[in-house]
């Protein structure tokens, strides 16, 4: 990766950005409050778990959508269908869209290079399509989700960061924001917290590896109960995250 991608990679990551994304817990809420995680090895399991669901619903369409980013809108309606847990679909459909207004915001277009102009066309045709499609239910187009794989898929290509370097990013701010949660939630302390997301980087880097390669067809849920822990977690007594 050149130098100056590798900058902007670090701050489209950093926890300072602002995409919402330390307001989900990823599941883990929930899957805490079902007795799931009592103890470290199944805190270290679950986490490796909800890493994995990402890696295997998220990269072949981000891939997708960074190699070919006419497909943006079928790979958006694709995640879409494969994320049958309502939290999860709510929670991807938020954070995309605050990804992409962020970077709109944050990473002005060039002029002389139309670097990011395609992030403001495509968040206006996906609002031109959502009201195309309110007005015309009979005759539809495409739906537009704005769903947060996609969207940061296409800030990457954008930005032109590999599609390599833009997988691990992916998994990485993945795992952080599991451990991160897991700090919050009261199940491991800080400190517990890097030693876990230590532990499981090669793992991490392994499902990055693997996943990449997959067909946009291959993407799927690996972990039915985790959606089925994650779906409950709107009716929760107590609740610390969105979802």
């Amino acid at each position: 990766m050149q130098s100056g991608s590798s900058w902007v990679l670090w701050q489209l990551i950093d926890s300072a950005f602002p995409s919402g994304g330390f307001a989900h817990s990823g599941g883990l809420e929930a899957a805490s409050q079902y007795g799931l995680t009592p103890t470290y090895t199944q805190l270290s399991g679950a986490v490796t778990t909800a890493v994995q669901q990402v890696a295997s619903q998220s990269l072949p369409i981000m891939h997708q959508v960074h190699t070919n980013p006419e497909s943006v809108w079928e790979a958006d309606h694709f995640l879409d269908c494969s994320l049958t847990n309502n939290v999860a679909n709510k929670a991807s459909r938020s954070q995309g869209e605050a990804l992409l207004s962020s970077a709109i915001d944050c990473f002005p277009t060039d002029s002389e290079t139309s670097q990011c102009a395609y992030l403001s066309q495509m968040k206006a045709e996906g609002r031109a399509r959502r009201r195309h499609n309110a007005r015309n239910k009979n005759e539809p187009n495409q739906p537009v989700y704005f769903h947060f794989a996609v969207i940061f898929a296409a800030v990457c290509r954008e930005l032109k960061i590999p599609v390599d370097d833009m997988c691990d990013a992916f998994l990485f701010i993945s795992l952080r924001g599991l451990t991160g949660a897991a700090v919050r939630l009261g199940l491991i302390g800080p400190i517990q917290a890097q030693r876990l997301q230590f532990q499981l980087t090669p793992a991490t880097s392994a499902m990055s590896s693997h996943y990449i390669a997959q067909r946009l067809q291959d993407s799927a849920s690996t972990d039915p109960i985790l959606d089925l822990v994650h779906s409950n977690h709107d009716s929760l007594f107590f609740k610390l995250f969105i979802s």
